[in-house]
Order: C-alpha cells, then structure tokens, then sequence
C-alpha cells in the first residue's frame, strides 16, 4: 500500500534510536534507488496508520521530499505487530535499549508480564528482566538523549548504564558533555577506567570536564610512542612480549592448577619452576636498574 507521510501516526518513534548519521546514509541510498523494502503499519479504524517498524526510511524520505512511503499492514493486534517487527529485524539489529523500550512499551502499555514477554520474544525471564533493568536504572534525561541520537547505544551500554547505577547525577552530567563532544570508543574506555578507579574527588573532576583527563592521556600516550627501530622502541617491545607472556601463562596455569592439584606435587612441574623463577629474577634485575635510570654494570652474561 501507499501512503503519504501525514496519513502516518508515528505512536512508536520513542521506541527507537536516532542515528543523524546513518539516517543521512539511508537518504542518499534512497535518493538513488528508490524505497526497496516497505515500512511496517497496522490500520487503525478511524485512524491514520500506525508506523510500527521503518522510522528511519520515514524521515529519511521525508528528507528527501518523497511523499510517498512504500507500506505493509501486518493486520494484527499493536503488541502482535511490535514482537513481528522486532523479530524480523528489517534492516538492522535493534539495540539493548532499544529492546529496553519494547519491552516496557508491552508491559506497561499492553499489560504483558514478564512471564508473557519471555514466551513471546522466545528468551528466558532473566533476559527480559536485564533489558528491562536498562531502563529502569538511566535516567529519563539521558534516554532523551539516546533517542534524539545525541549519545550513541556503545556508550549507553558500556559506560552510562553502569554509571547510572553507581552515580545517577554523575550520569546526567556526563551524557550532557557526550551529546556536545562525541567521544570514540576508545576514549569512553579510558575515561571510564579511570572513574571507577578513583575516589570521590577524582571522579568529581572526570565528571566536571573530562575532556581535560582524555587531553592529558592522549599527550601522555604521544610522549610514550617510541620509534620501532630505536634501542627505546626495541626495550619497550621486549618488555611488552615479556608482559604478554606473562599474562597467558597466568591465565593458562589458573585454571589447570585448579582442575589438577596434583600437578603441585610433581617433580618436573617444580623443575620448571624453578627455571622459571631463576629467569623472573634475572629479568628482575633488569627491572630494578630501569626503575634506578641506571647503566648496567659490567657483568659476567652466564652469570644468571
């Protein structure tokens, strides 16, 4: 079926993200070949059609001065509809958040509990129970946020979600500096790492202007950048591949130490051991000296 764009209800746009710039990608897509897939309705009697799927390639025709919008009537209760356009998921896999309002939107709106809304998505209750807590723990001024497209789903799930938990205010303040000064993933990482590691009055400043912190670590990190072939980069890279190993061995022996105690007491485990140990302390020597900013001393190189 076709319809205009003011014979379309859009009930459901707070269920979705706002991506500007995905959306501007879609548009130039559509201005050159047309509306391949058609969007989602359900008629209402008396009624304009009700948008249930297909929010993106809506505005974006509009952007675009199309009139016309391409449209499917699924024909079905408004809770059926919703479940059948999550499901078949048309053009993009919805966010956590997004997933978040869904189900809300079932629960408060359409009376389905919990128990309903496992069946019918096909997860279990817990699954359920987690999206549902996503919205549950941000607050309304950062989901607004998330649907104006200002803040991306990445950091609404990696870092505002569990810092809503810990600090609501420290949230709202936070995703107010992200909707001005979109951060990379990379950056959203460090800053985090960095609050959850401090105290009250280092996370203060973070939150305060956290531009300054990413700042300071991203000259830091240039200062660090030594050149490969250098004896600097060469020292930098041995010690790298020695942490590197470390950390798997670490990793390996944990977990087989624990499922076989017996290999404590075994006499070519020890023997390894000991190699081990004598080659950590070797290589602590090393350690100390850099730590000093001292010249190795002459010394006989069998003598370890």
């Amino acid at each position: 079926m076709e319809l205009e764009h003011h014979e379309i209800e859009l009930r459901y746009e707070a269920l979705r993200l706002r991506d500007p710039a995905r959306e501007s990608r879609l548009a130039a897509s559509l201005l050159a070949e047309g509306q391949r897939h058609p969007v989602l309705v359900i008629t209402v009697p008396g009624a304009r059609a009700v948008l249930v799927d297909g929010y993106r390639r809506v505005r974006a025709l509009a952007a675009i001065h199309r009139d016309v919008v391409q449209a499917l009537d699924l024909t079905c209760a408004a809770d059926e509809a919703l479940l059948r356009a999550w499901r078949l998921g048309v053009g993009r896999r919805p966010e956590a958040i997004e997933e978040a309002w869904l189900l809300r939107e079932l629960r408060d709106e359409h009376g389905l509990a919990q128990r309903d809304l496992a069946v019918r998505t096909g997860r279990t209750v817990s699954w359920v129970s987690r999206r549902l807590a996503l919205v549950a723990v941000l607050p309304e001024a950062v989901q607004a946020r998330l649907r104006a497209g200002a803040v991306g789903a990445y950091a609404a799930q990696r870092v505002l979600v569990p810092l809503a938990r810990a600090n609501p205010a420290h949230c709202e303040r936070f995703v107010e500096v992200l909707a001005r000064e979109p951060l990379s993933a990379r950056q959203l990482a460090q800053w985090w790492r960095a609050w959850r590691a401090g105290d009250a009055a280092v996370r203060e400043r973070l939150v305060a202007d956290p531009l300054l912190y990413l700042r300071t670590v991203a000259a830091v990190d240039r200062r660090l950048v030594l050149p490969a072939e250098s004896p600097e980069g060469r020292a930098a890279a041995l010690l790298g591949t020695v942490a590197g190993a470390c950390r798997r061995a670490r990793a390996q022996l944990g977990p087989l130490l624990t499922t076989h105690p017996e290999l404590t007491a075994h006499d070519g485990v020890h023997a390894a051991t000991r190699q081990a140990r004598g080659a950590w302390q070797a290589l602590t020597d090393a350690l100390e000296m850099i730590d000093a900013g001292r010249r190795p001393a002459d010394r006989d190189p069998d003598a370890a």
